[in-house]
């Protein structure tokens, strides 16, 4: 459900970024949305709680 609130994030966010053209805003846009999902993803990953031993064995 993120994804589809992230590609208004992703437009409104291409209105105010540096480029000569509207697709070279739009794809530093995507770019930096994209760094910032998979940035609070790898930190998130953190905080998972790891497999009981019942599940290793199995």
């Amino acid at each position: 459900m993120f994804g589809t609130s992230f590609a208004a994030v992703t437009s409104n966010l291409a209105l105010i970024m540096p480029g000569s053209s509207d697709p070279a805003r739009l794809a530093a846009a995507a770019a930096a949305v994209a760094f910032f999902v998979y940035a609070v993803g790898s930190i998130a990953c953190c905080f998972l709680p790891e497999p009981s031993p019942e599940f290793e064995n199995a």
